[in-house]
């Protein structure tokens, strides 16, 4: 018991760090099958980061595309500090997977880069999204605005992200 304690007390305030830990950025259309990626992947010890679930999670909200106006500026700093956090390595996990339907490529590379992460790109076409916005009960209450998102993401993409 002693020695758990002092091996505790040695360790305050410093920072687990490791290189080994994977960074994988999911980039695609709302809809795409970002999220369900994760989750087929998501192994005990690793992290996922969806901003929709963050600014649920700041409103206590169980409707996880809801309006989130008033949370906004402080879910986009809570994510600032958990890239920041990612970017160092610090923490004690092995994947982080970060979902984002960011539409311009250079800013999803910037991401990746800046959080030295791979990017996995969904290749759902826009009828898919649609097909999978159309069947999420979740995106009930906001269908057109999300699809909406999805056409702008394929303006922006192509119809197929390569």
């Amino acid at each position: 018991m002693e020695q758990a304690a002092q091996y505790r007390k040695a360790f305050v305030g410093q920072v687990m760090k490791s290189e080994e830990k994977r960074v994988v950025i999911v980039s695609g259309a709302p809809g795409s099958g970002k999220t369900y990626y994760v989750k087929s992947h998501l192994q005990p010890g690793d992290l996922a980061l969806d901003f929709d679930y963050l600014t649920a999670a700041l409103a206590l909200d169980d409707r996880l595309y809801g309006d989130r106006e008033p949370q906004l500026h402080v879910a986009l700093a809570a994510r600032e500090a958990i890239f920041d956090t990612i970017s160092k390595r610090e923490g004690n996990w092995n994947t982080a997977y970060i979902i984002t339907a960011r539409k311009e490529p250079a800013r999803v590379q910037e991401l990746a880069d800046r959080l030295g992460g791979e990017i996995v790109r969904m290749s759902a076409t826009l009828e898919e999204c649609r097909e999978n916005i159309r069947n999420d009960p979740r995106r009930a209450e906001r269908i057109d605005r999300y699809f909406q998102l999805a056409e702008e993401w394929y303006q922006q993409n192509g119809t197929a992200q390569q």
